[in-house]
């Protein structure tokens, strides 16, 4: 405690922003409140010393919030804080749905209300509720007025996907997301012809949904080895930090595309020692969010060589680990920011993007949803091949539940922030998709912002054909309104 006062003591007359324990280290600071990225990795003390100009601090938090409600995309019940932070002993304050305006706790969680976008016709976007900053009487330096040009708040709170699993009342349920309405509903209905009508023929007619579709998925792999990216892992998510197993994924990817018969036994060799190591108790283990993600993607990139490739010995080894690949992409979906607070509603009932605070966590959060979600599609997809259900250990249905991604070539091919908010702003709107629910879109939206992720979907929602003709200009809207 006397070092502690000591510190917040001498440094109190400075301009600091960065916290202490990162100020001895000489490391940069993210400056998230209550405690930074660093110290919470670390599970170290945090402190920042006091700025000038700082009229007021945030208050303290307890360990756990509770928020009344639930929303976005796990249920009602207790959030813990960021890892490493034990909050405030004395008194701890308590927050309900109903004390949200009284110091910007939306801020906190990281969601922003940001201003309606100009435009004309049904889809334009109507106002929507301002939120305070909660730190806004702080001074700011010169890189502050830099981060905020950007779009970047260097002070703002840990996003939820950098708090631990949430605490569920009954721990034997699990509650991974906002039951789907019925809307989404409606939308597996349009997809029974590709489902229910499945052929093995059509595996092998290039004017079918089944050809396109499947050979994408098989192209995953590809993806990953020639352009370090898939259409649901953004090329820039582990360009600072790639996880060891990651980094075998990609080895790995790279041996099978370049494959040939005499070098095969050799790159199975090799895939079967970094398998080994993925499902070892290590990574099975994993706790950060980060990890979590990494483990859910190589497996699933694992999986697509296994269950597609053609081997018998193969298949039958992917589908032992379905069930683990299951686990983890429900252990992915508890911690996923499922924008279910972060969509406004606009003109018609559109759901569309608000801005983000920060585009290294828009990456994580939204390479987060479309690894979930594309993962069960796949999953989907090999039970109709197969013609039998699938093994599933934790009776989990991921079909009732709502899952959330952002429809914009726009800003997932963004190579930098300043892009990204330059896209953010001219190529608006930007749509929420709610599964496969692409009415909205295909009235208001433009086909240039369809990407490679967003073209499976489509294909799947509404056939390879019709979103040929969508993506060439034709009108494909009235009679899938139908």
């Amino acid at each position: 405690m006397e070092e502690s006062a000591s510190e917040t003591s001498s440094l109190s007359n400075s301009r600091q922003k960065s916290c202490n324990a990162c100020v001895r280290s000489k490391r940069r600071c993210d400056k998230r409140a209550p405690i930074c990225s660093r110290c919470a990795e670390r599970k170290e003390r945090c402190v920042y010393a006091k700025t000038r100009g700082s009229s007021r601090q945030l208050p303290d938090f307890d360990a756990t919030v509770t928020v009344d409600g639930g929303g976005g995309g796990v249920g009602g019940g207790s959030r813990p804080g960021p890892e490493g932070y034990t909050g405030n002993s004395a008194a701890p304050p308590s927050f309900s749905a109903a004390s949200f305006n009284d110091f910007a706790f939306f801020d906190l969680l990281g969601h922003t209300m940001s201003s309606p976008p100009s435009g004309t016709g049904s889809c334009q976007t109507t106002d929507s509720q301002t939120v305070a900053d909660a730190t806004k009487d702080v001074d700011m330096g010169a890189d502050d007025h830099f981060f905020n040009f950007t779009g970047i708040d260097p002070s703002s709170a840990s996003d939820m996907w950098l708090v631990q699993l949430e605490t569920e009342p009954d721990a034997t349920i699990d509650r991974p997301g906002t039951p789907a309405d019925e809307q989404i509903i409606e939308s597996y209905k349009r997809m029974d012809v590709l489902c229910d009508g499945f052929e093995s023929w059509q595996l092998y007619d290039p004017n079918t949904t089944v050809y396109y579709v499947v050979n994408r998925i098989k192209a995953f792999p590809s993806d990953f080895a020639t352009a370090n990216t898939t259409p649901f892992m953004h090329r820039h998510l582990y360009k600072d930090h790639a996880p060891p197993y990651i980094l075998a994924c990609f080895s790995t990817s790279v041996m099978y595309e370049n494959c040939t018969p005499a070098t095969k036994s050799m790159m199975l060799r090799g895939m079967q020692k970094n398998l080994a190591e993925l499902l070892s108790e290590p990574v099975k283990a994993a706790t950060t969010p980060r990890e979590k993600l990494a483990r859910a993607q190589a497996l699933f990139i694992y999986q697509v060589i296994r269950l597609f490739d053609g081997d018998v010995t193969l298949r039958a080894e992917g589908e032992r680990d379905i069930p683990l690949l299951q686990k983890w992409l429900l252990d992915l979906c508890r911690v996923r920011e499922n924008l279910g607070e972060l969509a406004l509603v606009v003109g018609d009932g559109v759901r569309q993007a608000q801005r983000p605070k920060d585009w290294e966590r828009w990456i994580f959060a939204e390479s987060v949803r479309r690894t979930i979600i594309m993962s069960y599609c796949v999953l989907s997809m090999y039970e109709v091949l197969r013609k039998s259900p699938l093994p599933n250990d934790n009776g989990h249905d991921p079909w009732k539940y709502v899952h959330r991604w952002t429809l914009s070539r726009h800003l997932w091919e963004a190579d930098s922030s300043f892009a990204f908010f330059r896209m953010w702003e001219e190529k608006k709107p930007h749509f929420v998709i709610n599964n496969y629910t692409f009415d909205d879109f295909l009235r208001c939206g433009r086909r240039e912002a369809v990407d490679d992720f967003a073209r499976i979907m489509l294909s799947t929602y509404m056939g390879a054909d019709e979103t040929r003709a969508f993506m060439e200009g034709s009108n494909v809207t009235a009679s899938l309104m139908v």
